[in-house]
């Protein structure tokens, strides 16, 4: 009896298991689905800061390395936002703006950290205030084409 009743147990603590997981299956495919640009983007972006920068000459320019830090971020909120607007229908919030704000920030921070622990990459202030300022031109030009957007389709109506 004492068997049949811990065989009883453990099934439902593994089915329970397997319920939860399959929950955060499909909220990964769910995500995935809504967020297709930014999950691309930023996987490259990631990609690019991590590999190794033997014989890539733009990495020995100082000002061409900050420029490519603001253009990949410019590049990954403007993603970002894309696909935000799309899920959301249009509806923005300031809020909103400051989520993608601080996953950039924490997004940037991580890469750095990345980098110092690699040997063949170095970590740099200046690179994440690149990344930052990046992700700010971003928003503001993203800001400035959903406003005209908008105005655009009021007009119409």
């Amino acid at each position: 009896m004492f068997v049949r009743q811990a065989n009883y147990q453990s099934t439902c603590t593994y089915l329970h298991v397997l319920k939860a997981n399959f929950i955060i299956y499909i909220q990964m495919l769910n995500f995935i689905k809504r967020y297709p640009f930014s999950i691309v983007v930023a996987f490259i972006s990631f990609v690019l800061f991590v590999m190794p920068t033997n014989g890539l000459e733009v990495a020995q320019v100082a000002c061409c390395d900050k420029i490519v830090h603001l253009l990949i971020y410019f590049t990954l909120v403007v993603a970002i936002f894309w696909d935000k607007f799309r899920v959301s229908r249009g509806t923005f919030n300031m809020f909103k703006i400051l989520i993608i704000m601080f996953a950039a920030t924490l997004f940037g921070a991580f890469i750095e950290i990345i980098q110092f622990f690699l040997p063949y990459r170095s970590a740099s202030l200046y690179d994440l205030l690149a990344d930052l300022l990046g992700a700010f031109i971003g928003i503001i030009v993203c800001k400035i084409v959903m406003y005209k957007k908008i105005m655009n389709n009021a007009k119409k109506r």
